[in-house]
């Protein structure tokens, strides 16, 4: 992010990032493995076959191995 002045770059990032705006932060030690695990258990709404799918991937990417379920 450039800009002329550091008012001007923050108010770039405030248009681009609402969630950081918004004060949304991540904790200091939030690893890519946790937010997976979270990501998988926010997706009960898809197909059993995509959420294992997914389980599968992030199992093979990450090695998660309590990765959560899939759902019904």
């Amino acid at each position: 992010m450039r800009g002329r002045t550091k008012a001007e770059v923050k108010d770039k990032l405030r248009t681009e990032h609402p969630e950081r705006a918004a004060g949304v932060r991540a904790p200091a030690r939030y690893t890519v493995e946790q937010c997976l695990k979270d990501w998988l258990e926010t997706l009960n709404t898809q197909a059993e076959s995509t959420v294992t799918s997914y389980l599968i991937m992030v199992r093979a990417s990450s090695g998660c191995s309590a990765a959560s379920g899939s759902s019904s």
